[in-house]
């Protein structure tokens, strides 16, 4: 565990920091906003750019809606924490601006006609006692060029609707977040924050890695986009550890590490598996926010899960660390993999694995076979499931066409994710390297080795190949231990189990989560039930795909 230590330097190709001085912008948390990890619902992953004025005011009302038996109480997901509605990308009138831009001539940003009002939707929000908040420096036509009229046109433009946060995409040219940052402070309204540049760290002003010195921002994206695949929660997961040192942590209140949205209720999988997402998030202080459509049919399956008094509440407390991960340990494989199912992964080639080779395509169009089993991709219209490699039955989801290297489904192409996988899902075909496949030496199917310039300029190169497991994304599964500091002493412990099929019983040591005391009281946060004492360690049985979360507290003595 450790600390990242950037020598941060504002960038100097575009607008740059007051001189002589940080005036208070760049500590951690210099707004006072977001003391606490945020809640609230962001419409992303269940709309994409699908997106209408109609959309977040029917989520105003489900957020609203006093539906909900949570601890005896009738309550909406408002009166649980989930105050805050944001508008993701889909409102951009991309070529509506000057030059075909997406700003008009006076720097504020131009807006489609899905969006006919916007004040009166962010009125709308605020008369049920919400905040609202926006989306720029976007995907769909982000500047190719960072003019300073266009970030004053930004802010402007929120200033004016009313917005209360914002969330600051990578895409655009306009990266420069302490000048976003003055800004908003020079506009007179106390907005908040999030910084959504993937987890890259830079020595520029661009950077989502803050330091314990420069936080313009008040939640920062640790890793690159989440999505509804079985694993995809919990590697992003992974990528918030380079921020909590135990001696020195980078996230902290008011500049919290963010490994994206929660895909709680769309998460490919059990209910546990969606609990132990949610679990993830409240043990490592993540903002909870919310992705999936609100409507009952949705909600219904895991209101339990997040309306649970308890997990939010180690999610909101603070006692001087956000929580991390202990330790890692690996699980044995079930002793005989499954012969009718298998996951697909993008891993590095190794010609002598027959786990990656003697792939073969016999006619084109048609199935792509390994080991008597065939690629099979369910029709999605947006995101990840698991790609599997399953008993051959000659059905639609089976069906591939191989033309210019790509593997093309009737919904998309097959695609290595964020080029250097491990998950492989179905995508929109895009000529990316990462959609460009070869059958090759003894049949392995290989990922084009061309070259493609990435997004900041830099030369990648491709190459992974495509194997097959037993287990969701490899390996042999491992238990994970995460802990996080909670009042009167106490330690909040998640544990994870990723291997399926097989079920954990081991004991904790009390001193792996810096608990002196010889003994602790545990509590079952799931079932917010008392489960007693336990002396010099606990006893703790993980099931498959699964996690136990517990709140062991110091007997008194």
């Amino acid at each position: 565990m450790f600390a990242i230590v950037v020598n941060h330097v504002r960038a100097q190709t575009g607008p740059v920091g007051p001189p002589g001085g940080d005036n208070g912008l760049y500590k951690p948390g210099w707004n006072g906003k977001a003391r606490t990890p945020p809640l609230g619902w962001r419409s992303w992953n269940a709309f994409g750019a699908r997106i209408y004025d109609q959309t977040f005011r029917d989520a105003i009302v489900a957020i609203t809606a006093k539906n909900w038996s949570v601890d005896g109480k009738m309550v909406s997901l408002a009166d649980v924490g989930y105050d805050a509605v944001g508008i993701d990308e889909g409102w951009e009138g991309c070529g509506m601006g000057v030059n075909k831009t997406q700003h008009y001539v006076n720097g504020t940003p131009a807006v489609n006609a899905k969006f006919p009002h916007m004040k009166g939707l962010v009125d709308y929000g605020h008369s049920k006692n919400l905040k609202m908040g926006f989306y720029q420096n976007g995907c769909a036509c982000g500047e190719h060029v960072a003019l300073d009229i266009n970030y004053e046109g930004d802010i402007k433009y929120l200033h004016a609707m009313g917005f209360d946060a914002v969330k600051l995409d990578g895409c655009g040219k306009q990266r420069n977040m302490t000048f976003y940052a003055q800004l908003m402070a020079a506009s007179g309204k106390n907005y908040s924050i999030e910084n959504c540049h993937w987890g890259d760290c830079t020595q520029e002003d661009d950077s989502s890695c803050p330091t314990t010195e420069w936080c313009p921002f008040n939640w920062y994206r640790s890793s690159g986009d989440i999505n509804a695949g079985t694993m995809s929660w919990f590697n992003n997961l992974q990528t918030t550890v380079r921020f909590q040192s135990w001696e020195a942590p980078v996230s902290q209140p008011g500049c919290w590490a963010y490994p994206d949205m929660l895909e709680v209720g769309r998460v490919q999988g059990s209910k546990e598996w969606n609990r132990a997402h949610f679990g993830a998030w409240c043990i490592v202080s993540a903002p909870l926010v919310l992705g999936m459509d609100l409507t009952a049919e949705n909600l219904s399956p895991i209101i339990d899960i997040i309306t649970n008094s308890e997990a939010i509440a180690v999610n909101q407390a603070w006692e001087g660390h956000p929580g991390t991960r202990v330790w890692q340990k690996a699980v044995a494989p079930p002793p005989s993999p499954p012969s009718s199912k298998m996951y697909v992964e993008a891993v590095d080639c190794d010609s002598s694995s027959k786990m990656q080779g003697a792939w073969t395509m016999d006619a084109n169009p048609g199935p792509v076979k390994i080991q008597g089993l065939c690629l099979d991709m369910p029709a999605k219209t947006e995101n990840v499931a698991d790609t599997m490699v399953v008993e051959c039955d000659a059905s639609a989801s089976q069906n591939f066409s191989y033309v210019n290297n790509e593997l093309k489904a009737s919904n998309g192409c097959l695609d290595v994710y964020n080029f250097n996988g491990p998950i492989v899902d179905i995508y929109a075909c895009n000529g990316g390297y990462n959609q460009k496949f070869t059958f090759g030496k003894s049949g392995a199917l290989q990922e084009s080795t061309g070259l493609i310039e990435s997004r900041k300029g830099a030369v990648q190169s491709g190459g992974k190949c495509l194997g097959i497991s037993a287990t969701p994304l490899g390996g042999t599964g491992v238990i994970q231990l995460w802990a996080k500091p909670q009042p009167n002493n106490a330690v909040a412990i998640l544990v994870i189990n990723t291997a399926p099929g097989t079920n954990v019983t081991m004991d904790i040591p009390l001193s792996d989560v810096n608990i002196t005391a010889s003994s602790v009281n545990v509590r079952d946060i799931w079932d917010k039930t008392t489960m007693g004492a336990a002396t010099g360690s606990v006893k703790v049985t993980v099931n498959a795909m699964d996690s136990v979360f517990q709140l062991w507290t110091p007997s008194s003595d």
